[in-house]
């Protein structure tokens, strides 16, 4: 039964974001990029970080991480996902991640994540990337972003407020971490919530 017929249309038809080059986006003091190869050594470094795999649960090899901005590409094509390194507003060496970790075009949901390597944290980095996204996607026509985290991690909880995500409830024992299951925050944002932050994002190509 995977072909029903549908009574109410994709809210954003297949192909908005597959039939362009994923763009570049400018926004208060970032630009965010597509990742690629020549940022393999920054993926290790990050995810070496304890904080980085206490919240994101893998660490990886130069390999592993050459595999990841392939895959990471490749959801793009496929618009199942949509991932960007953070960098300065040069647009060079990452500093951070942000991305959809999934996405349904039908629905107009995407759920966002992000992580900020140690020697950028504190500078409003995240909050930048969040903000300059969440932008980028309410112009395409995105309906809901949806933004999770422990409830053990009230720096995300900071983030969350400072980009204009409504809290929304707790996913009881919902995120599996090498502790074990953490109770979840879920925060969102309704294009109908308008803008909010420094400064419009853009994109830039």
């Amino acid at each position: 039964m995977d072909h029903m017929p549908l009574l109410v249309p994709p809210h954003l038809p297949a192909g908005v974001l597959s039939g362009r080059p994923q763009p570049h986006l400018t926004g208060p003091d970032v630009v965010l990029r597509p990742w690629t190869e020549a940022d393999v050594a920054t993926l290790v470094l990050a995810y070496a970080d304890p904080d980085i795999q206490r919240w994101h649960c893998r660490s990886l090899d130069d390999d592993e991480a050459a595999a990841l901005v392939r895959l990471w590409s490749g959801a793009w094509a496929a618009e199942t996902g949509a991932s960007w390194a953070v960098t300065g507003p040069d647009g060079g060496t990452p500093v951070g991640r942000v991305a959809f970790r999934e996405m349904d075009l039908a629905d107009g949901f995407a759920e966002v994540g992000y992580w900020v390597l140690p020697s950028a944290r504190n500078r409003g980095v995240a909050t930048a990337a969040v903000t300059t996204l969440s932008r980028w996607a309410f112009d395409v026509g995105f309906q809901r972003i949806e933004l999770q985290h422990s409830v053990q991690n009230p720096a995300s909880c900071r983030v969350a407020a400072s980009t204009g995500f409504v809290a929304e409830g707790t996913l009881r024992a919902s995120g599996l971490h090498a502790d074990g299951w953490h109770d979840m925050h879920v925060h969102a944002r309704l294009r109908s919530d308008g803008a909010t932050g420094a400064g419009p994002g853009s994109t830039t190509r």
